[in-house]
């Protein structure tokens, strides 16, 4: 699946009731971290939060769930083709 499409589809899962939490909890570890660390995390993280954005502290799908309003801006920004800027690796 795309990375974009991963992140997207995850974004979307935030904002539905849980279903199958642990399935989703198992794919933020496997499918949605690893992009963010290649893609997000460079710029956004607990040292260099670009943006004031610090990506590198949801470790976990319940540190996702404390704070859904980064991640609709985070969808946003993606959506927009704002993020990842133009002179960075793409999604």
């Amino acid at each position: 699946m795309n990375p974009i499409v991963k992140l997207l589809t995850f974004s979307a899962v935030l904002v539905l009731p849980n279903l199958g939490g642990r399935a989703v909890a198992a794919d933020f570890q496997k499918e949605v971290r690893p992009v963010l660390n290649e893609f997000c995390v460079k710029c956004h993280s607990t040292k260099d939060h670009k943006g004031d954005l610090d990506l590198e502290r949801f470790k976990s799908l319940d540190t996702v769930k404390s704070a859904p309003k980064i991640w609709q801006q985070v969808e946003e920004q993606l959506e927009l083709g704002e993020m990842p800027p133009k002179d960075k690796p793409q999604l």
